[in-house]
């Protein structure tokens, strides 16, 4: 006798459970739609003035491998980064907030940050709406390239490359390495991959930051550093629990270790991810991205007193720029962020002078 009861307290619970599901949903797709919104097609730096002067080239290859979600403290424990550092530079670097992974890809290949390179969240489907150095090199006639593990993001928001090589096997790294171009980025996603499913306290995200370190190296060794150049960095770290984005300093700080020609032996320093951009432009004897905030590391390099003041006076020149653009867009915001308060204060008033007439 108390069946239909049941049947009924069943049936409201599964009513239930389909309207939270059903809520669910919809809230997802408008957290994904507001994440899409934050980016931007169009950036007030889309369209700088013509590039600044080219210096002389300092390598004959350079190569830049991002080692994905590595902290900067778990670097320390990388023999392979621990011998670049001992022969070149060692920097610790600042990530950009959001500290995701593509707002920060840009940041170091364009030298602008995400509040301005108009990727702001790992949404964006490219391409960047700013000037990088895939197109800088490609116009000064030198070829690029992409190697990855796994991701094809790069290619997505950079689609300027004469070549990407997928190889997610060890081994497969160096034959992949050792086809250089005149500018080589290489991705490796192991620390990242870690740090979301174990967090970074987990002895799994040591691990992986090895086995990454493990790849660093069959880099290393297709290249000569004599004539080429390394840098080594990461977009971001991750909270001991796992996950970034915001501001924590084992988020922010990440390692940045240059090595080979054309840098100066046991540098120290700190730096941000946009100065990475203007230094392997200078590396390169190309200009930097014409919109790029940041500057050459000339404490990093092995300049002579005449070349220090020409990267210098080159990065003044272009932050110049930078500067007055930036103040523009922002006096643009606020002129339409005064426009909408107007504009809404009108109908609220029109709405109770009608409610006010009935």
């Amino acid at each position: 006798m108390f069946l239909v009861p049941r049947l009924r307290l069943v049936g409201a619970v599964a009513a239930l459970l389909a309207a939270a599901v059903i809520l669910g949903i919809t809230a997802a797709g408008r957290l994904v739609a507001y994440q899409s919104a934050l980016n931007l097609s169009r950036s007030p730096l889309a369209e700088p003035p013509p590039p600044g002067p080219a210096g002389t080239r300092h390598s004959r290859r350079v190569t830049l491998v991002i080692l994905d979600g590595l902290r900067e403290d778990v670097s320390r424990a990388l023999p392979t980064l621990a011998a670049l550092r001992l022969g070149g530079a060692d920097l610790v670097a600042d990530s950009h907030f959001p500290t995701l992974s593509l707002p920060n890809y840009v940041a170091l290949l364009s030298g602008v940050p995400p509040v301005w390179n108009g990727v702001r969240t790992n949404r964006h489907p490219g391409p960047v709406p700013v000037d990088h150095l895939f197109a800088r090199a490609h116009d000064a006639g030198l070829s690029v390239s992409y190697l990855g593990d796994r991701d094809l993001s790069l290619g997505k928001l950079f689609p300027r490359l004469d070549d990407i090589t997928l190889a997610p096997r060890s081994g497969s790294f160096a034959r992949a390495a050792s086809r250089s171009a005149d500018l080589n980025v290489v991705l490796v996603l192991y620390p990242d991959d870690a740090g979301h499913r174990y967090g970074a306290r987990a002895s799994e995200y040591q691990s992986a930051a090895l086995a990454a370190d493990a790849l660093l190296a069959e880099v290393v060794g297709a290249m000569d550093l004599g004539r080429d150049t390394l840098v080594v960095v990461s977009d971001h770290g991750h909270t001991r629990h796992g996950g970034h984005g915001g501001l924590e300093d084992e988020v922010r700080r990440v390692p940045l270790v240059l090595a080979g020609a054309g840098v100066r032996p046991h540098a120290h320093g700190v730096a941000s991810l946009v100065d990475v951009a203007p230094t392997l432009a200078w590396l390169l004897g190309i200009p930097a991205p014409r919109g790029a905030h940041g500057s050459v590391l000339v404490d990093a390099l092995a300049l002579r007193r005449d070349e220090r003041a020409l990267a210098i006076a080159g990065d003044q020149a272009r932050h110049a720029w930078v500067a007055a653009a930036v103040r523009d867009a922002q006096r643009r915001d606020r002129s339409r962020g005064e426009r909408t308060r107007t504009e809404r204060l009108a109908w609220i008033a029109a709405g109770a002078h009608a409610r006010g007439a009935r």
